[in-house]
This record gives C-alpha cells, structure tokens and sequence, in this order.
C-alpha cells in the first residue's frame, strides 16, 4: 500500500485508533528530593574556588539544581562563576563515584523505581523520571490504543507514594499512522490539525485539569510559526512522529484516555481536511484576517474558544 493510500484510508476510517501507534511521556516529580534552589545559601560562598563550588555540588548531584547543571537552559547559575557545564557536571559525578561514602552509591527510591512497559529516562525539566511507553516485548516504539490505556492504568496503579505527575509537563502524546515511517505533512497540516484541537478545548466535555493547562499553554507551548519548533502545542517530531505537547497535566487513566482520543480525532480530521482538493476555507480566512495563525490560536487556547469563533471576531462575516 501507498503512502498515499495509507492516509486516505486512515483519513476515512470509522476506526481510526486502529490504524495509528500511540505513544506517550509522563513526567514526574520526585517528592524524596529538595526541588527548591536555595539561591541565597550558594551564593554567600561567592568566593569559593572552582574545585570548592564543584566540590559543594557534588554533594547532593541528585537534587534538582544541581540536575539543571545539564539543561542547556540553565546557563545563567554557571554563567555567575564562569564555569562549563559539561566540566561541573562530570567533575560532581566523578566526586560522587570515587566516595565511598557518597550516597550515590546508596541509591534512593527513585533510582529502584521500575514500572513494566516504560522506558525510563531522566529529564532536567522534572525532579523525577519520565515514563515513555513500550511495546509488548519492551522495546521502544508506538503502541496500540489498547495497550496505550492499559499501560496508563498500571502506571497511575503502581506509581509510588515517593513520586507526583509533574502539571505543568506532564502527558506529551505522539501518534504516527501505522506502514508510514516519517511523518506526512506540512505547515498547512499543521495549521489544520491545530484549528481541530481548537474546537476540542471548547468543549464542555474536556477535564478542568486539562483545561487549566491549555491556558497555560496559551503562553508557554502556544502555536508557533515554525511547526517543528520543540515547545510547540503540536509538532512535527524528529522520530517522525507528531507529537501532542498540549494536553499535560493528566492525573488519572480517564485523563489519558481523553488525550489520547482528542489526538486522534483531531489528527484524522485534519487530514481528512488536508486530502480534499477543495481549498480549506480557514485557512483562506487566516490569510485575511492580517493576523498571524499563531496569534490568533494563542487567543483561542487562552480563552478556550475554537479558532473560528475568534476569526469571527476579527473579521465578521
């Protein structure tokens, strides 16, 4: 079958999930640790050497400023003592692991944490681990709806008391249409799939919790012009995959089955939109209304509109 074939039967579908993998990311904090960057104790010591100030990192590498060490976005405690990043964080661990008496050697309950059918990984923007989900026989890659839910149940089942869902990261889903390997589309899709979602976020149905993080969304993973840009309500992922970074702070498996089912409604929808040889009338109406498509989903994300109701306001028909 054809990559072209494959869309139009997915696009026309009556079981879309059937035809899509399905994969996600929950993140999690960590409450065992000091999340809290005591800014005022560290810099007291303003006046320590280098090997001083790693030395004093090194102490507790595992807590959460001491982690922002290797986020590329955290330049500005390292840029205060001109230090490298890459040096401070392996001269800490190299610290850590010639002490005997370091507690990197007695673990902690989140090094032991294991829930099967994730692949876990650190993450430097949470204290704890970030939860992706596998395939039956725990290799990486996209599951079945099925499975996706099951393995959502577990994971909220078998969460350990020491960890909390990180709200504001939390929930990033990415769905691929089964025999395509990288991902079809362009920013017209995009554009689409985004103007779907908008009419999800004005439901009444959605969860407050899921509805509270759209607003924040309006200002932090809002719509960008560059839609494989990282921080994006949706994107185009390197994996070739589209990635749903939106919906967050999902406590529960209904949560999770909510996103999921909102990602593959809007996603068949677009592209069921985007296979028409009829031009797309929104996006026409975009071009008109003077305002950037970014702008103008910013607004309906942060009001919980649909993008049609705010083009109606700016340039009524």
């Amino acid at each position: 079958m054809s990559i072209m074939q494959s869309l139009r039967q997915f696009a026309s579908s009556d079981n879309p999930r059937d035809l899509v993998s399905l994969g996600y990311e929950i993140e999690t904090n960590w409450k065992g640790g000091d999340k809290e960057f005591n800014t005022d104790e560290f810099l007291e010591n303003y006046d320590l050497t280098d090997d001083e100030i790693v030395s004093y990192l090194g102490l507790d590498w595992n807590q959460y400023w001491v982690r922002a060490i290797n986020n590329s976005n955290s330049e500005g405690l390292l840029g205060a003592f001109q230090l490298d990043r890459e040096t401070v964080l392996e001269n800490a661990l190299e610290r850590e692991m010639d002490d005997e008496d370091s507690p990197y050697w007695e673990g902690s309950e989140k090094d032991r944490v294991h829930i099967d059918g994730f692949y876990r990984q650190s993450d430097g923007s949470v204290s704890g681990w970030e939860f992706i989900t596998l395939k039956e026989d725990n290799t990486e890659g996209g599951v079945s709806y099925g499975r996706a839910i099951a393995l959502a149940r577990r994971f909220y089942d078998e969460l350990p008391s020491e960890f909390s869902i990180e709200e504001d990261c939390s929930c990033h889903v990415h769905v691929q249409i089964q025999g395509i390997s990288q991902h079809v589309g362009s920013y017209r899709l995009y554009m689409l799939i985004v103007d779907e979602l908008s009419n999800i976020w004005a439901s009444d149905d959605i969860p407050d919790s899921i509805a509270n993080r759209i607003r924040l969304c309006s200002s932090y993973y809002s719509p960008r012009s560059n839609h494989t840009d990282k921080y994006n309500t949706v994107r185009v992922h390197p994996q070739g995959t589209w990635e749903f970074r939106l919906w967050g702070n999902t406590q529960d498996v209904d949560e999770v089955e909510f996103c999921l089912d909102s990602t593959i409604s809007a996603f068949q929808k677009a592209y069921k939109r985007y296979l028409s040889p009829i031009d797309d009338i929104i996006v026409e109406r975009v071009a008109n209304s003077g305002i950037e498509f970014s702008v103008l989903a910013s607004r309906a994300m942060k009001k919980l509109v649909s993008i049609e109701t705010i083009l109606s306001e700016v340039s009524p028909q």
